[in-house]
């Protein structure tokens, strides 16, 4: 019953789809994460630092997804403010009548550094040749969204 995906949706999970291409051709595996349940990848290209992970969760597509994607309730408000203080915690999930959600969370990191992260999420269902369905799921910095951010009212 999701909503169809938007155009601005499409481009940027498929976006998202060439950085994984390149996490495969150029990403070079760090040392350290042999051993680890994550896969950790560093690359150079055009004067930028690219990092990427990767790893298998064993629970169902729609369990990880309904994680991810339905985050926004009270336990999880009252930890951010055990956590963070007065932080900001917004979520706007079904943006426009999409699958978008608009992520803008304050984080303490140390009792003298705080960070802002902005994010733009999205996600699809595809149903492959074998008829097996798939998932794909990926952010952004919010600033690559072009419509009405989380904060504008």
């Amino acid at each position: 019953n999701a909503p169809k995906l938007t155009e601005d949706e499409e481009e940027m999970l498929g976006k998202l789809g060439d950085l994984e291409t390149s996490l495969i051709e150029k990403g070079k595996r760090m040392r350290g994460s042999l051993k680890e349940d994550v896969d950790k990848f560093l690359w150079r290209e055009g004067g930028k630092v690219w990092g990427s992970y990767r790893l298998i969760v064993d629970k169902s597509a729609k369990e990880v997804l309904s994680w991810a994607f339905e985050n926004d309730t009270y336990v999880n408000s009252k930890q951010h403010s055990k956590e963070n203080g007065s932080l900001v915690r917004a979520i706007k999930k079904n943006v426009g009548g999409s699958r978008s959600r608009h992520f803008r969370v304050g984080k303490k990191l140390t009792a003298l550094d705080n960070r802002l992260f902005e994010n733009w999420h999205a996600w699809k269902e595809t149903k492959l040749s074998n008829g097996r369905i798939v998932y794909t799921a990926g952010f952004v910095p919010l600033s690559e969204y072009s419509g009405r951010k989380v904060e504008e009212k």
